[in-house]
């Protein structure tokens, strides 16, 4: 019960990390966090963000990358170290807000946290509705997308959750690249492959080099298992990039790189994709299963 709660709580983190196409100037002092997270050293990450707030306990962005680096330390965690890990992950976002409520980005992981996760560890609908309201004053766009999670998961009202992230999407905001990334997992929930492959055929008709577009193009390949031309092609051209979005990195473009070669039946160069990709991260769980699988 516990594995599988975390499992769908921390799946909405690794979402949410692929959201920003451009990162704003980031301070000095979290500069080495962002590398230790990029890297994959999501331990690292969370020591130097704990040395951080240890530090300058009213660093606000300090405790949301211990928020994030936590979450990623659980995805890999044993069961009870996954429960852990989560209330952690809650802990930190919820120090965060209270410092700078008014940091949108923040308050809407900590929203995501509270949709996904059943009281047991912290989340809940009641929460999830508080949590939006105070996200529909802070920023339009996130204020959709708040209100577009809860019409799904709790009012079990779809039409009403894809008007939300379609506004969203329209309204800009601080971050439309979230906005569009929600959009789109939404659309692959409910397998509109094509729908979903649309929001980012945009944005690479106005940018060719946009690394989270090309990063979901080819994880959109892997999924479906359509436009898997398009997708291999799209990895390629994002591992290739001299600049990759900071949340996104190597490994899991070499993952989804080999899922998509496997689709095309190229299963010797699926594992060399793959074997790359543990390579990158040799904590990379999910890529180690796909490499014993092929082997």
């Amino acid at each position: 019960m516990i594995r599988s709660i975390c499992a769908l709580v921390l799946s909405a983190f690794v979402a949410s990390a692929f959201a920003q196409t451009v990162a704003p100037a980031m301070p000095a002092e979290l500069q080495p966090i962002s590398a230790a997270f990029s890297a994959g050293d999501f331990e690292r990450a969370a020591d130097l963000a704990e040395a951080l707030v240890e530090a300058q306990p009213e660093h606000a962005r300090g405790w949301q990358w211990l928020a994030r680096a936590n979450a990623q330390q659980a995805l890999r965690a044993g069961l009870f170290g996954k429960a852990s890990l989560a209330g952690k992950c809650r802990e930190a976002y919820e120090r965060s807000v209270a410092i700078d409520p008014a940091h949108a980005e923040t308050q809407f992981e900590l929203h995501q946290f509270y949709v996904q996760a059943p009281g047991i560890i912290g989340g809940g609908e009641d929460k999830s509705r508080a949590q939006a309201a105070v996200l529909a004053k802070l920023d339009a766009s996130y204020g959709h997308l708040a209100a577009g999670m809860v019409a799904d998961r709790f009012d079990e009202d779809p039409a009403a959750a894809e008007r939300e992230y379609r506004a969203a999407v329209a309204a800009g905001g601080v971050n439309p690249g979230r906005a569009r990334n929600a959009l789109a997992n939404w659309l692959i929930a409910k397998e509109r492959w094509d729908d979903a492959r649309a929001v980012w055929t945009a944005v690479l008709a106005q940018n060719p080099d946009d690394g989270v577009a090309l990063f979901m193009t080819g994880r959109l390949a892997a999924l479906s298992g359509q436009a898997l031309d398009a997708g291999l092609a799209a990895l390629d051209r994002y591992l290739a990039l001299e600049t990759k979005p900071q949340d996104i990195g190597i490994a899991p473009a070499h993952w989804r790189r080999g899922l998509v070669l496997e689709k095309l039946g190229r299963v010797e160069e699926a594992v060399g994709a793959i074997t790359a990709a543990v390579a990158a991260d040799p904590k990379f769980e999910l890529a180690q299963k796909d490499l014993a699988r092929l082997k």
